[in-house]
């Protein structure tokens, strides 16, 4: 990931730890999700696909309304883009056979779920 695109992502987490959670960050997230996403479109392996699905769910916890703070949701999910993005191998990534299942999501039904919460960000907001 290029340096421009690290520095979104830490943009963004400031403006979470700020507590500026708001509907236009939530699109912002979402905007860099699929960007993202389509980035690693060709080179998507497992741990790229699994930190994706968990970044996405992340987001998606962030604007329900059960959930009383949106901040963990976003943040969570900013950490996990980063760590996506990084060609850095943690020593304590530990990826499973229900890791490895979730492989079986494709890059367009990753896609069709981000635009699918930025259509209830839009409605919540």
């Amino acid at each position: 990931m290029s340096n421009r695109g690290m520095n979104q992502l830490d943009t963004c987490l400031q403006k979470v730890i700020r507590g500026q959670v708001d509907g236009d960050l939530k699109i912002e997230v979402a905007d860099k999700i699929l960007e993202l996403l389509e980035q690693e479109k060709t080179s998507l392996g497992t741990r790229e696909k699994t930190l994706f699905v968990e970044a996405v769910k992340a987001l998606s916890t962030s604007i329900d309304p059960s959930h009383q703070c949106d901040e963990i949701g976003l943040r969570h999910c900013l950490m996990t883009l980063r760590k996506a993005m990084t060609a850095e191998h943690d020593p304590y990534d530990s990826f499973t056979k229900e890791d490895a299942e979730r492989t079986d999501v494709s890059y367009d039904m990753l896609v069709t779920t981000v635009k699918m919460i930025k259509g209830q960000i839009y409605r919540t907001w």
